[in-house]
């Protein structure tokens, strides 16, 4: 029920009973009961209104509380890509020099079998 429907069926009463030909002291009563009636109602609305700003109040502190988090999750993400991607290129660059000293071990090795197979052709060549 709302402030005004209160407070006009208790004025409503309120007239009934002066119209009615109460006496004084009954329109007196009557007159403190709509008062009361009237102080109870702004209080509770008051006590409404105050308990809705704090809600109000709680919500706004919760999601910048959710916002600050997200932001903080948002940059550990980012810092562990980065930790990640130099690695990966830590890794990658380690792979190409161990491939280099292999094809360079190689080509020694081929090199060697060359001078060796040139050596074995002279000495062959020179024997017959």
């Amino acid at each position: 029920m709302s402030i005004q429907n209160i407070l006009k069926v208790s004025f409503a009463a309120l007239l009934v009973v002066t119209i009615s030909g109460c006496s004084k002291e009954d329109v007196e009563s009557a007159k403190n009961s709509v008062e009361n009636v009237a102080d109870s109602v702004a209080e509770t609305t008051g006590e409404a209104m105050d308990a809705a700003g704090d809600m109000a109040s709680d919500a706004a502190e919760a999601t910048n509380e959710v916002m600050a988090d997200a932001a903080d999750a948002a940059g550990e993400m980012a810092d562990d890509a980065m930790e990640a991607a130099e690695g990966a290129a830590d890794a990658a660059g380690e792979m190409a020099d161990d491939a280099m000293e292999a094809a360079e071990g190689a080509a020694d090795a081929a090199g060697e079998m060359a001078d060796d197979a040139a050596e074995d052709a002279s000495a062959m060549m020179g024997e017959g």
